[in-house]
């Protein structure tokens, strides 16, 4: 018996040592716009002068875009909530509102339309 409650702690232990995922369910309220949300979005926080704009984007992203954004929607929704190994954006700045980045979150769940 004791044999089967070490082997039992045992695969507890191991099984706690999986890094915690944790899952969020984004809740989008309306379906978002590309060119009345997300556009000005990015044309406020990132696609500004010296940052993701031509003619040298930073990075070599343009974020002025749909094509680039599209293509790396995830990519950028990583950057704007902090991911960790993931360049946080804005590049030294703080982090975007939360209203926003759901914003953003919500159009990529929508299937990143051209709306």
């Amino acid at each position: 018996m004791k044999r089967y409650l070490v082997i039992l702690v045992a695969l507890v232990a191991l099984s706690s040592c999986e890094k915690d995922k944790v899952s969020v369910s984004v809740v989008c309220d309306s379906e978002m716009s590309y060119q009345s949300d997300i556009q000005p979005l990015l044309q406020m926080n990132c696609a500004v002068t010296g940052c993701h704009t031509s003619p040298n984007p930073a990075g070599g992203f343009d974020w002025t875009s749909l094509a680039v954004v599209q293509s790396n929607s995830q990519k950028m929704l990583d950057a704007m909530r902090h991911s960790p190994g993931i360049t946080a954006m804005p590049f030294l700045g703080t982090k975007l509102q939360d209203s926003l980045i759901n914003k953003f979150e919500c159009w990529v769940v929508q299937g990143s339309l051209d709306n």
